[in-house]
């Protein structure tokens, strides 16, 4: 912490979570790649739901 006003706090990752990046990074691809297949499904799945009594 830096004496300012208002207090500044600079924050970094520990390198456990730097391993994490990686990780982070592909699921995050993988939600790119799937995203417009989900909401479809969603879509379907909620017009479907409208039809049931």
């Amino acid at each position: 912490m830096y004496a300012e006003v208002p207090p500044r706090v600079e924050y970094e990752l520990t390198p456990i979570a730097y391993e994490l990046k990686t990780a982070i990074k592909q699921l995050e691809s993988w939600e790119i790649n799937i995203r417009q297949e989900l909401t479809a499904c969603f879509k379907i799945s909620f017009l479907l739901s409208k039809k049931t009594p």
